[in-house]
This record gives C-alpha cells, sequence and structure tokens, in this order.
C-alpha cells in the first residue's frame, strides 16, 4: 500500500483555529444589529461569531477522526490497554491545560484584572476544572468565572474516556458499508448532534419550555436560557455523535483507500 501524509488536516485545523481566536478577540467589538455600527462590527464580527460556533463541531468531529485512525487497529478490549491509552492521552495534554487552568485563576481574580470576588461556588467550580469535571456542571451560576476555553478540553477529555468502548462497534458499523448507507447513517448521526441544539433554541422562545427551564434552575428565564445552553454546548453525551462522525470518516477512509500514517 502507499503512504499519504494528510497535510490538508493540519492546514484546516489552522483555519478554524484562526477563526476561533478572531472571533474571541473582536467579542468586545460585537455590535448584533443598527445601521450605525461600523462594517468591520456589523459584517466581520458577524461571521466570525457563526463561524466559531460551527468551528467548535469541527473540531469535535476532528478529534474522533485522529483518534480512530490512531488507534482503531489496536487492542482495546483489556483495561491494559485501555490504561495504557489514557495515561498517553492525559500526558499529552494535562499539564499544559493544568497550567493554563491556574493562570486563568489567578488572572480573573479582583486583585489581578478580574472584576468579581470568587465566592465559594466559583472557587468549587474552578477545582472542577482542575479535575476535568466542569462539562458535567455547566448549568452552575460559577460557570463563567473560569478559563472560559478550557470547557472544550474538559468535554473532549470524557470523549477520549469513552473511545475505547465505541472503536469496535464504530468499525462494525462503518467498515462494510455502501456510499450511500454510509451517507444515510452520517446525516442520522448529524440529526442527532442537532436534537439538543434544537431544544436549547426552543427554549429561547417565550412559552412554556422557557418557563420549565426557568423553574428547572430557580432563576429567571434569561439567565436559565443561558445556562441551558451551555449545559448542552459542554455536555459530553450532546458532542458524542460528532465524535462519532469523526470515528466513522477515519474508518471509511482506511476502509476504501490504502492509507496507512496520517501527516
Amino acid at each position: 500500500g502507499g503512504r499519504v501524509e494528510l497535510n490538508a488536516i493540519s492546514g484546516v485545523r489552522f483555519w478554524a483555529t484562526l477563526s476561533l481566536v478572531s472571533a474571541h478577540a473582536v467579542e468586545s467589538l460585537w455590535i448584533a444589529q443598527g445601521d450605525e455600527a461600523a462594517w468591520l462590527k456589523r459584517d466581520t464580527c458577524s461571521w466570525l461569531k457563526r463561524s466559531s460556533k460551527d468551528m467548535v463541531s469541527f473540531y469535535f468531529v476532528l478529534a474522533g477522526f485522529t483518534m480512530a485512525w490512531g488507534y482503531m487497529s489496536r487492542d482495546m478490549d483489556s483495561w491494559e490497554a485501555r490504561l495504557s491509552y489514557w495515561r498517553r492521552r492525559l500526558a499529552r495534554f494535562y499539564p499544559d491545560y493544568f497550567i493554563s487552568m491556574v493562570a486563568g485563576m489567578i488572572v480573573k481574580m479582583p486583585q489581578v484584572m478580574g472584576c468579581r470576588s470568587y465566592d465559594t461556588m466559583a472557587l468549587f467550580y474552578n477545582i472542577l476544572g482542575l479535575i476535568l469535571l466542569p462539562s458535567w456542571f455547566m448549568g452552575l451560576g460559577a460557570a463563567g468565572f473560569m478559563n472560559g476555553p478550557a470547557w472544550f478540553m474538559g468535554t473532549l477529555f470524557w470523549l477520549w474516556i469513552l473511545f475505547p468502548w465505541l472503536a469496535k462497534p464504530v468499525k462494525s458499523l462503518f467498515s462494510e458499508d455502501t456510499s450511500t448507507s454510509f451517507l444515510l447513517k452520517i446525516l442520522a448521526l448529524y440529526a442527532l448532534s442537532l436534537l439538543p441544539f434544537t431544544l436549547t433554541l426552543a427554549a429561547s422562545s417565550p412559552g412554556t419550555l422557557r418557563t420549565l427551564n426557568a423553574d428547572l434552575f430557580g432563576t429567571d428565564e434569561d439567565s436559565a436560557w443561558h445556562r441551558l445552553r451551555w449545559t448542552v454546548k459542554a455536555f459530553p453525551p450532546a458532542r458524542l455523535p460528532e465524535f462519532i462522525i469523526g470515528m466513522a470518516l477515519a474508518v471509511r477512509v482506511r476502509t476504501v483507500s490504502d492509507y496507512t500514517e496520517i501527516g
């Protein structure tokens, strides 16, 4: 078989990251609407805001692809193999993650650059962030006090945890498909990935669902909707279909080609 270096993935990752970083950088310029808004604020910021949301989904798909490409052919049935895989994952990202989390906590202190005092809930939430648990508790009111972008790693970590149990079923489900069958399965996963966010969108409009959501979180409707939006956005099971789409694409590429390496 031949060898191919998939440098396109690195190139796409660069542009996706640039979109995300730019969207966060210009957030202070954001003006949602109005004829008086400058062109940069009205058009460029609006595009970045929308595209950055799509880029987050792309990263979950890409994560599934790279995990399946690198590990699908390895034995993941034993606890020894799983523990070895998890240790390698932690060693690759956690030191940098830990440093960024601690730095973010310090910078957000009122004595440094923060604008609010840390209460008990905020401190608790930041500790959850250090041990990679915040994605299960994004509905907490203190969620905004942590290093904002770190939620992504907290969510992705749990998808990595699930990967050893997903590898064999995904390989079995997608390796022998016809093109039509494969496409239909991917479309079904895509539709499934939209369901949680459809619920969030429904709760954004006045009505029974929005009122129930406020009762659930025990706060006003606007605050409750904001918490629901972040709860769904970071909840690992809600991101699972995107991750599996990436895994399925990797299985498909390996099945229909002789690609053996990813560059």
